[in-house]
């Protein structure tokens, strides 16, 4: 599968985005459409038209029959989106989300420092940090070298049970009832 399978969605940043909210509402259906399409998308976020066959289509009609919607109507909020600087295009004139472009580098980034953090520790035992080993080698899976001021298992005390601390709690008739059941 190409493009972002999933994509974080910060849902302050799209109500209070200054060139957004000054924008119709058919407008900014319209870019979240796009961003769905740009989504998938490779590399992510950018809005890439399939070839013409034949001749040339104009963009307002591919882009309407990729949102499915009415190419007079895309003609107009495309137009309104580019003006307020909701999109940007790149060298060639493509539609760009500068914040999903952002977003995919950042991830990019992210998702190879974890796999080279993997690679490190790949084939290294479970439960040993950042690539240290245990002093003295184990001669038995769980066999651990055990600190010498500890006793072996079994021989340890518990810790006293403290008693848990009762709250009142909300009847479903209104008013409180305690832990016993008490209506308050």
């Amino acid at each position: 599968m190409s493009g972002l399978p999933w994509g974080k969605f910060f849902w302050k940043d799209w109500l209070t985005d200054p060139a957004l909210s000054v924008c119709s509402l058919a407008a900014q259906g319209l870019w979240m459409r796009m961003l769905c399409i740009m989504s998938m998308s490779e590399p992510p976020g950018y809005f890439t038209l399939p070839p013409s066959r034949g001749k040339p289509v104009s963009e307002a009609k591919q882009v309407a029959r990729m949102c499915l919607a009415d190419a007079r109507q895309v003609r107009a909020l495309l137009e309104e989106l580019e003006t307020r600087r909701v999109f940007s295009r790149d060298d060639q004139g493509i539609i760009v989300s500068r914040r999903m472009i952002r977003d995919a580098e950042l991830s990019a980034v992210g998702r190879d420092a974890a796999n080279k953090g993997w690679q490190r520790r790949k084939g290294k035992p479970k439960g040993v940090a950042n690539g240290q080993h245990p002093e003295g080698a184990s001669t038995g899976p769980g066999d651990h070298d055990l600190p010498a001021d500890l006793p072996p298992d079994g021989e340890t005390e518990s810790p006293p049970v403290r008693p848990r601390r009762s709250r009142p709690r909300r009847s479903k008739g209104g008013g409180w009832t305690d832990i016993a059941g008490e209506r308050h």
